[in-house]
This record gives structure tokens, sequence and C-alpha cells, in this order.
């Protein structure tokens, strides 16, 4: 009988067994999900949208959207076509090109010949600031001003502004007179002693007026097209609606200049969507935007990312005040956040013109182990006081390492290896390999399971109440690491109680006598001792007058006692 019962058992193991990839399989079942392959025509193989990459032994994916993570060119090209490629483990365009309007394309700064059809001008901030002049070099668009290596938007009073040489001058409508302003807390305002008699400025007015108009949707699009849910497509309407694509003939996606928003394919700043006629001036899904030529963009002195996907506030000149290196942009390429200050301060590398409100490239600039963007640093990594510092959730195990994930962060490029007993799960998450293990975030050690163990960080202790990781001061010179009580609790019996004293808090007897001691009680909600004792030592003794009352009745007892007898 025990043949059958025995081969029952055998073949449940092997079918709990997961086969690697170009190995025989039956179904998806079958194969490593930490692989991401799938068993087709027999063999383990990659899924879909997915390869095999000989270099790491393993299936990547295809990039799906600007900036997604890589380890070759060919991870992104498929994706964004032509002058795509991995830097820094990170989809994104050649140099000398950008990620504009749903592809990379070549583009010509300020000053640079724009004779070629397939450049464009381009401000990497704001894309509408540059157009190409008639002599066919990169000039200021009209409504910019020139300033050092880029163009800023003019303002005129009651506009928004953020530094004081952007607002201009303005001609009034009603009366034959100029208008001057300075920039104000933000907002042009008009210069001491002129009396503006005209409306508020047009612009504002007009934005007032559209903001409350509604905004119409196409209707040669079907519904299913306009709520854009993805997971509710068909290939043929993936296919035909003008914001997804079915990618690899396995999944819809959004489509190149556009980008998963709340659900929503979204077109990126720059990107028409022809989706829509009528616009709202404030209709822009990417906050705070608004629509130009039916693409949104960013805001009057608002920054466009790289990805195309974000606006970044700029600070304002009367206060310097920063969040991130993007802000300080106002101050021009060579600016950064200080990270103690949180103010705009211009790099080691540049000088600061206080009229121009710019910081300007020295000479001899030298960018050696400096940076001024995230851009500029490796996978994992932003840039902080001009220097490459990991994220929140990676770390360097040695000052020439890379950054390496924490136990409970991503493990889709670099491995847990760096970190004993860790392993990285099927949702590419670096975790202790059982749960057994306790972690700092640094490392994976057993759970201590009584005191006095030998431990290296306090979580190891978590699983024995009111203990901590210290030093054993009973063996100093070893230096030795334990599970011991926490301040203010003792050890009974291998538990950690709270330390008490005479006259300490208490509901139950047990609260006293577990360190005092049998002779006390649990009195009026106090460790005390009982009526008749006092405290000698920390010992509760009966009293001696309480002795010589009781020996004063004793002898009064057997008196009477005698007396009776009689």
């Amino acid at each position: 009988m025990w043949k059958p019962i025995a081969l029952i058992f055998l073949f449940a193991a092997v079918s709990e067994f997961c086969v690697a990839l170009n190995e025989n399989c039956v179904n998806n079942s079958d194969c490593v999900p930490q692989e991401k392959s799938v068993c087709k025509n027999e063999i383990c193989t990659c899924d879909s949208l997915w390869y095999y990459l000989d270099e790491q032994g393993k299936c990547v994916k295809y990039a799906t959207e600007y900036g997604d993570i890589c380890y070759e060119s060919k991870q992104c090209a498929d994706f964004l076509g032509h002058h795509a490629q991995c830097v820094n483990n990170v989809c994104s365009c050649e140099s000398g090109f950008r990620w504009y309007k749903g592809q990379c394309v070549k583009y010509a700064k300020k000053n640079e010949p724009c004779d070629s059809t397939d450049t464009i001008c381009m401000d990497l901030d704001n894309p509408l600031a540059l157009t190409c002049g008639n002599s066919s070099i990169c000039e200021c668009s009209d409504g910019f001003y020139d300033r050092a290596d880029g163009c800023r938007l003019k303002a005129v009073v009651n506009e928004t502004c953020a530094i004081f040489n952007d607002c201009f001058p303005k001609t009034s409508l009603f009366e034959d007179k100029t208008i001057t302003s300075h920039c104000e807390l933000g907002v042009c305002v008009a210069d001491p002693g002129q009396v503006i008699t005209e409306l508020n400025n047009t612009k504002n007015n007009v934005d007032l007026v559209l903001d409350q108009l509604q905004s119409e949707d196409f209707d040669i699009f079907d519904d299913v097209c306009l709520e854009g849910n993805l997971t509710a497509f068909t290939e043929e309407q993936c296919n035909n609606c003008p914001k997804t694509l079915f990618f690899k003939n396995s999944e819809c996606i959004c489509r190149q200049g556009f980008f998963l928003h709340e659900g929503k394919c979204i077109a990126e700043l720059g990107m028409p969507d022809i989706t829509r006629t009528n616009f709202n001036v404030s209709d822009c899904p990417i906050r705070p935007g608004s629509y130009s030529n039916g693409a949104c963009y960013c805001r009057s002195y608002w920054f466009q990312d790289g990805t195309n996907r974000e606006c970044t506030k700029t600070t304002l000149q009367y206060t310097d005040n920063c969040m991130t290196n993007e802000w300080c942009k106002a101050m021009g390429n060579y600016a950064y956040c200080d990270s103690a200050t949180q103010k705009c301060v211009c790099s080691s590398q540049a000088v600061f013109n206080e009229t121009s409100f710019y910081c300007n490239l020295k000479e001899d600039a030298d960018w050696t182990g400096l940076c001024l963007s995230d851009s500029e640093c490796a996978l994992y990594e932003t840039c902080v006081d001009e220097h490459c510092q990991c994220t929140e959730g990676f770390y360097r195990p040695s000052e020439e390492s890379l950054c390496l994930p924490k136990i409970g962060s991503s493990c889709e490029v670099r491995n847990c290896s760096h970190i004993n007993h860790a392993e990285c799960s099927e949702d590419d998450e670096c975790r202790c390999e059982s749960l057994d293990y306790a972690t700092d975030g640094l490392r994976c050690e057993k759970y201590s399971t009584a005191l006095y163990e030998e431990c290296v960080f306090k979580e190891q202790c978590s699983n024995l109440p009111h203990a901590s990781c210290l030093l054993d001061d009973s063996a100093p010179e070893n230096s030795t690491s334990r599970c011991l009580c926490a301040d203010d609790y003792v050890d009974k019996e291998q538990t950690c109680y709270l330390r008490k004293y005479p006259g300490s808090l208490c509901t139950t007897k047990m609260d006293c006598t577990i360190i005092l001691g049998d002779s006390f009680e649990c009195r009026n909600m106090l460790c005390q001792c009982p009526i008749g004792s006092s405290l000698n030592q920390d010992v509760c003794i009966k009293s001696a007058a309480a002795s010589s009352s009781l020996n004063i009745h004793t002898l009064a007892l057997v008196g009477l006692f005698v007396l009776l007898r009689h």
C-alpha cells in the first residue's frame, strides 16, 4: 500500500516544480513566474511583451513609455522609435534629440541654425519660447524676450510674473500713454504714480470667460474610445482609437505622445488631442496648464519636464524659495536648490548676476563629479546639492558602489544578492527569504527567541515584548549586543516586566509582587506595604508597635482563659 501513496506524493512534488526558460512545459503554471515566461509550443519562453536578453539571462520587458527602465536600447526602440537609447537604465532620446509629440525629434537651441526640415527650434523648458526666424536661425517667439541662453515670456501690468525683468511696458487702449510695472508677489504691479483707467488686462478677462464655457468632445469616436478604459477595448477598437495602440499584438497601451492618467490615456504636454474640438483654458488635465493651438502646455512661468507629463513650479525673485532643483530654472540652467536653506543658489561653477537674476557659467567650469538634475545621475539616484545621492529605499554598500535596493525596494534591475538571506520576489521586491528573518532594511537576520541571545539590530528582538538589541554591560570586553530588557523594564523568568518601586502605580497585586516581592500588595492603586508593616531596605516587615500590640493581646487572652478555668 505504501508504493501508490509514495507515487502520489512524488507526483505532487514534481507538479509544483517550475521549469526554467527554454525547457519543456505543459501550461503556463509550469514556467517560473519570476522569469516572466509562458508556455508556448510546450516550451517555456518569454511573454509577448518581453524578450530574452543574454547578458541578464532573463526576459526583459519592451518599453511602453518614455522613461521606462531598460537594460539596452533595443528595449526602447520599438516604442520610442528612431534615436531612442537606454542611458542609466532609462529609456530616453539620443543627445541632440528631445521627446516631443510622441517621438524623439532633433532640436536646435537659441541662435542655432534651423535650416533642416527635420530640426525644430526647442527651448527645453518651454516648447513655445523659440521659433525659426527668417534667417533660419532659432530666435525668441513673439511675446518672449531674450535672456542669456534662453527666452522668457513677457508680461504686462496685472499679469503673472516670476522675476523683475518679466514685466514690460504696456500701451493703454484708451489713452495715448504707456503703463510700466514691476513684479511684486508674482504679479506685474503698476509703478507708483500711474493711473490705470482701462479694464483689467484683456488676457485675464478672456481666460475668465473661456473658463465658463463647456468643452465639447468629438462625436466621430464611439463611446468606448472616448471613455478610454483600456481593459474594455477589443484589438480593433484599440488600434482605431487615436490615443491607443495594440502593442506587440498582445496588450492595449497608450499610443506614443499619450500616457495613462487616472485610468485614461491623456495627451502629453504639446501633443494635440484630436478627440476634442473646444477647450476651456483651464481644461488641461496636467496641472497647472492651459490649452494653446489644441495642445496642453504649462501655465506661464511653470517649466515643462523632460517627460512632457509634469509642470514644475518656478521660484520667485523676491523669495528664492524652492523644493527641488527644477524650481530654480528661473535663475538659468546653472542653479540648484540648496537642501539646507531651501533657497535657489548658483552652482559652484557659476557666478550670479543680480541684475539679470541669472547664474552665468564660469569660463573654467569643471563639472567632474557634479550634477544639476536627476537625469545626470544613474538609476535610483537623485541630484542633491550638486552630487548624486541614492533615492529613498536604496543605499551604497561602499563609496564606489551603485545604489542597491534595501529590503522592500525594487529589484527589477539590481538584484538582492548583496544582502544575505534575501531574495527577489515575484513582484520584483527585495524580501528576506522567509518569515523567520527580521530586517532593518539593510540586513536579514533570524528573529531572537529568548532574552540574552545575540543580535545585530533591534528588529531581531521585536518578538520579545519590551526587549531591544542592547550592548551587554556584563561583558564590556566582548562588546556583544544581545536582546535585553529595555530601560525601565527588568527580566523575570525570561520576561520583561515594567520596573516597580514602592509607591509605583498598580492594578493588581502581581504588578507589585513580580518585581518587589511577596511582601508587597497593591492598595489604593499603589504598590505599598500591608497595614501593620513598614518598609525596611525595600522589604516590608511587620513594625515593632504592631508586634508589641499583638503580644499584649495574646497574653490577655491567655490570662482570661486561665481565670475561666478556675
